[in-house]
């Protein structure tokens, strides 16, 4: 919540959700070509109120998973973002060769 309110100034009034997968098995990447393959999920900054911020890079270069905090206008709208956004990188790993059974887990909604 602390990062949540660092970048929206209220997390109450940024609803978020954290989602994340821990159980894959695959090459890895630098973390600059995994943002770029998620690149109209992220937030930025003054450009936009909503979106995906990566909290594990360590994950991404390593092969393992990732966790994401994705912030939108409410819960339900985080959610979904959040399904739109696992269901993406699953079809990114898939086009890498990497096979994703399952893709969505969901570990936190504030």
């Amino acid at each position: 919540m602390t990062l949540a309110n660092r970048l929206t100034g209220d997390w109450a009034k940024r609803p978020f959700v954290i989602i994340e997968r821990d159980d894959l098995a695959y090459p890895g990447e630098a973390v600059g070509s995994f943002l770029d393959s998620i690149g109209q999920f992220l937030y930025r900054p003054h450009c936009r109120s909503t979106g995906a911020i990566l909290l594990s890079p360590g994950q991404i270069t390593g092969g393992s998973g990732y966790e994401m905090m994705v912030l939108d206008h409410s819960i339900d709208a985080a959610e979904e973002r959040g399904r739109q956004l696992v269901e993406h990188i699953a079809k990114v790993l898939a086009a890498k060769g990497t096979e994703v059974t399952s893709t969505e887990k969901l570990i936190w909604r504030e």
